[in-house]
């Protein structure tokens, strides 16, 4: 998911303006394109990695046309972006942009991707990073290695869209655990079905996938009442089908006995 050493080590921008963004405008369609990219001063592995990040495909719906983009595209200002280069297009100077996806969990779900991708944006629509003030990267969320695993007994026993925030008591558990406010709020975040994956954002897309969802590996982070709070960390789930895999880790709130936890002897 995250991008290479190359792409990261480049200068971080601001995207001030969504109608800079030039959709119909692919990286493959420039002439020559890596021998433009090698001119826009990019080694050969970036602009290896440039190009294939594009046949993997992976732009977001609302930015996949200039059309999508005038309806859909407005909240683009919000991306965490990085300028790789300038290049020469039949468009004009187009800036190549870097929009890692480890880094942009927070977008709307049509500016959403769960991989990097790259657009081209006009110079005059993007300001440097160290111009404005900066926002403290979120949390990696609450660490799950040694809590104990659980397994999804019965998929209709979520709740997809519970507001842990006004829920004191969940609140009081949560911090009780040892869970710092930045990792909390990383809870509260990715534990809406807006901020799930594809398969899981909708209860009909959950509903054609029960096996799947059998199938996360989940431990149990949190208990009160009769529900069960489950990490579903990344890192044990990459062999999970793709539209059930988590790119970072979430959290789902379950009734206790759709949940199967293991006991520690």
């Amino acid at each position: 998911m995250a991008g290479s050493p190359a792409l990261r080590a480049q200068t971080a921008v601001k995207i001030t303006d969504a109608n800079a963004i030039a959709c119909d405008l692919m990286i493959g369609q420039l002439a020559d394109a890596q021998t433009t990219l090698l001119a826009g001063g990019l080694d050969s592995a970036t602009v290896e990695s440039v190009i294939l990040a594009e046949l993997q495909g992976g732009r977001p719906t609302a930015l996949q046309s200039d059309s999508a983009r005038a309806v859909n595209g407005g909240a683009a200002v919000n991306y965490s972006a990085y300028q790789l280069c300038e290049v020469g297009t039949e468009a004009g100077p187009m800036a190549l942009v870097l929009i890692p996806a480890r880094e942009n969990t927070h977008m709307p779900e049509g500016l959403r991707s769960n991989r990097d991708f790259h657009m081209l944006v006009r110079p005059d629509g993007l300001r440097a990073a160290a111009e404005l003030v900066q926002k403290p990267k979120p949390s990696r969320g609450p660490r799950w290695e040694g809590k104990p695993s659980a397994r999804i007994v019965r998929t209709d026993g979520v709740y997809a869209t519970y507001d842990l925030a006004a829920d004191p008591k969940a609140l009081a558990v949560l911090e009780r655990s040892g869970m710092s406010p930045q990792e909390i709020e990383a809870v509260l975040f990715r534990s809406h079905q807006r901020n799930w994956p594809e398969g899981l954002d909708e209860v009909h897309q959950r509903a054609k996938r029960p096996a799947d969802i059998q199938r996360l590996k989940a431990v149990e982070a949190a208990r009160w009442d009769n529900k069960v709070l489950l990490i579903i960390p990344a890192e044990l789930n990459r062999k999970i089908p793709s539209a059930v895999r988590p790119y970072l880790d979430i959290y789902m709130v379950y009734e206790a006995d759709a949940v199967a936890v293991k006991t520690k002897k």
